[in-house]
C-alpha cells in the first residue's frame, strides 16, 4: 500500500500541476501585453485603436518649432515624451518581432503596428539631417500636474539635439531603433540610422570618432579609473584611495587604451574637451555602448564584401 499511496499522491500532483499550468494562458497575455502600447500612445489615434478609454493627445506637439511631431509614446505614467527609452522601446519591439513574430499569429499584425508606430515617430524625429529631436515636453512642469494626456495644458516644449547641442546616448538609441525597424519592414529606414552611426564614429563636425580605439582620432583621457591608472604588470604596488589622483591628474594620454568604449559626446557648441575631468563628455558607460552593438552588426554585414575587404 506504501507504494501505491506514493504512486496515487505523485500521479495527483503532476495532475494539480498541469491544471496550474493550463490556467497560465501565455497566448492571452501576449495579447494584453501588446495592447498596452495602444494605451501609451501619443496623437491621432487610428480605428484600429482597441483601449478605447484614450483619445487624441500631444496634436500641437513640435509647434513651437513649427514641425510635426505628433504621435509616438508617452513610455511611464506621465505625458512627456523622452525619445531615449521611446528608442529604447521601439528597438526591443522590432526585435521581438525580428526572433519571435512567427509564434505570434494573429498577434503579429498588431505587434508591427506598435513597432511601427514607434519608427514612424522617429522617422519625423530625424527628418532633418543636422539635427534630432530629443524630447517634448518639459518634465518638471509634467511631473507637477496629474492630468490625462487629453486634457494636458503644460508646456509642450521640443528639445533638438544638434551640431551646437548634440547627444550621442540618444542619437545611438535612436538609430539602433530605425535600424531594427527597418530589418522588421525592409523600408528606407537603414540611411537614417547609417547616418547616425557614421557621425559618432567620425563622420562629424571634429572629424573625432567618440568610440575610444577606432579611427585615427579618438579620446585619449576618458573618465574610467582603469583606464587612467597604470596596471598591474607595470605598477604592481597597491595604490591607495588617494594615491589614484596623482595619475589622474596627468595631462598626457590615459596609459590602458578602453578599445570599444563609446563616450559622452561633444557639449552644445559641437566641441570636446579630451580630458578625464569633464565627466559627461568623456564618460564611456555600458549602456550607451550596448544598443550600439546591434546597429554595429547590421552595418558591418550590410556593407558589401569588396568593401569590406578593402577597409580591413
Amino acid at each position: 500500500m506504501g507504494k501505491l499511496s506514493s504512486l496515487i499522491t505523485s500521479t495527483v500532483l503532476v495532475m494539480v500541476a498541469m491544471a496550474n499550468a493550463a490556467i497560465l494562458n501565455y497566448e492571452e497575455a501576449l495579447t494584453k501585453s501588446i495592447m498596452f502600447f495602444e494605451g501609451q500612445r501619443s496623437g491621432k489615434l487610428p480605428p484600429s485603436q482597441r483601449i478605447r478609454w484614450r483619445k487624441d493627445s500631444g496634436l500641437q506637439d513640435g509647434s513651437d518649432l513649427n514641425i510635426d511631431m505628433v504621435g509616438g509614446y508617452y513610455d511611464a505614467g506621465d505625458n512627456v515624451k523622452f525619445h531615449f527609452p521611446m528608442a529604447f522601446t521601439t528597438t526591443m519591439l522590432a526585435w521581438s518581432v525580428i526572433e519571435f513574430g512567427e509564434k505570434m499569429d494573429s498577434e503579429l499584425q498588431n505587434a508591427l503596428e506598435a513597432v511601427r508606430w514607434g519608427s514612424d515617430y522617429f522617422l519625423k524625429a530625424t527628418r532633418n539631417i543636422d539635427s534630432i529631436v530629443a524630447q517634448i515636453g518639459e518634465s518638471i512642469a509634467d511631473h507637477g500636474c496629474w492630468e490625462r494626456p487629453e486634457d494636458m495644458d503644460t508646456p509642450r516644449k521640443t528639445y533638438v539635439l544638434s551640431k551646437e547641442r548634440p547627444g550621442s546616448d540618444v542619437s545611438g538609441e535612436i538609430a539602433a531603433a530605425l535600424a531594427a525597424s527597418s530589418i522588421v519592414f525592409q523600408g528606407q529606414l537603414t540611411d537614417l540610422a547609417r547616418s547616425q552611426t557614421d557621425y559618432i564614429l567620425g563622420n562629424n563636425p571634429l572629424g573625432i570618432s567618440y568610440m575610444v580605439g577606432y579611427g585615427d582620432k579618438f579620446p585619449q583621457k576618458i573618465h574610467h579609473r582603469g583606464s587612467t591608472l597604470p596596471d598591474l604588470d607595470v605598477h604592481p604596488q597597491h595604490i591607495q584611495c588617494g594615491e589614484g589622483y596623482e595619475f589622474f591628474k596627468l595631462t598626457t594620454p590615459n596609459p590602458n587604451i578602453l578599445t570599444g568604449a563609446v563616450v559622452g559626446g561633444p557639449a552644445d557648441d559641437d566641441s570636446f574637451l579630451d580630458s578625464q575631468y569633464n565627466i559627461s563628455q568623456s564618460e564611456p558607460t555600458t549602456y550607451i555602448n550596448a544598443p550600439f552593438v546591434g546597429v554595429l552588426a547590421y552595418f558591418s554585414k550590410a556593407m558589401p564584401k569588396k568593401i569590406r575587404k578593402i577597409m580591413y
